[in-house]
């Protein structure tokens, strides 16, 4: 041990230090010290109580989420719910703690056949499903959490409404129904265009032309169906689309000596114009 005594600064500095620790220990930011010569000083208190402020801080944000969100555990069992769940499956939160996804979501003592848990186990990666539940539709996706080794260790389980989507969904499709029914029985020929192609025609443009849908699919119409009365069997392009966007409406002879008005509804962007 060395005999030599400590200088003036060097007591100061360790008076500061020892006052500074006992004004600690008193305002409670201090829980233990240990040492003397030069003491260790633990922050029990003051650790735990950021630890609690940052898992505050993590569950507000839990909460926040418009999805329904539990942390599950290897076994499927509920770790943590957020508030969202709640109002889900209306159940209160530690009524949900520890019970399987599926005792929750389905009322069942097993995973249903097509669980995206089960799936998700297996391949480690995310599954999901859509899943109706009385008028509402919810999807049901599955995030794996692995451990050290990449082995299955738990799952972020998340329930999203889906229910307005569906609907919409559901209604596109019916106005696409009504559409093509419209389409199809239609009385005269009805052609759709992208830029100056056909893409698509109804059963009577068929009929009238004699001739299969091959037969217009990405034609022109300045070609496929040009009238007789010009010598060429040509009518110009830009003659044709001038006349058809300033009358709607093009007369148009055949062979035979039928007549018919091509009338055009366009819905030009004008970076695609056709001059």
């Amino acid at each position: 041990m060395s005999d030599k005594k400590p200088s003036y600064d060097e007591l100061r500095q360790r008076l500061e230090q020892a006052e500074a620790t006992l004004n600690a220990l008193r305002r409670g930011e201090v829980d233990l010290v240990i040492g003397a010569g030069e003491p260790l000083v633990v922050r029990f208190k003051s650790l735990a109580e950021e630890n609690e402020r940052l898992a505050k801080q993590w569950q507000a944000t839990f909460d926040a989420a418009n999805d329904a969100i539990w942390v599950l555990d290897r076994n499927h069992r509920i770790l943590q719910s957020n508030r969202t769940a709640e109002q889900f499956f209306g159940k209160p939160r530690q009524e949900m703690i520890g019970r399987r996804c599926w005792e929750v979501v389905h009322g069942t003592t097993e995973p249903i056949p097509e669980c995206p848990m089960l799936r998700a186990k297996q391949s480690l990666t995310r599954e999901s499903m859509e899943l109706p539940i009385g008028e509402c539709w919810f999807e049901v996706t599955v995030n794996t959490i692995l451990d050290g080794e990449g082995s299955y260790a738990g799952a972020v389980h998340i329930v999203s409404d889906i229910t307005a989507r569906k609907k919409a969904e559901e209604q596109v499709r019916e106005s696409e129904e009504k559409y093509r029914t419209l389409f199809e029985s239609a009385g005269d020929t009805i052609f759709l265009m992208k830029y100056d192609r056909f893409i698509d025609c109804n059963d009577t443009t068929l009929e009238m032309f004699a001739c299969t849908r091959d037969d217009i699919l990405n034609k022109t119409p300045y070609h496929k169906f040009s009238p007789t009365s010009n010598p060429t069997g040509v009518i110009p392009r830009r003659r044709l689309w001038r006349r058809l966007k300033r009358r709607s409406t093009v007369n148009h002879s055949f062979s035979s000596g039928s007549t018919v008005d091509w009338m055009a509804n366009f819905f030009i962007q004008k970076s695609n114009s056709i001059d």
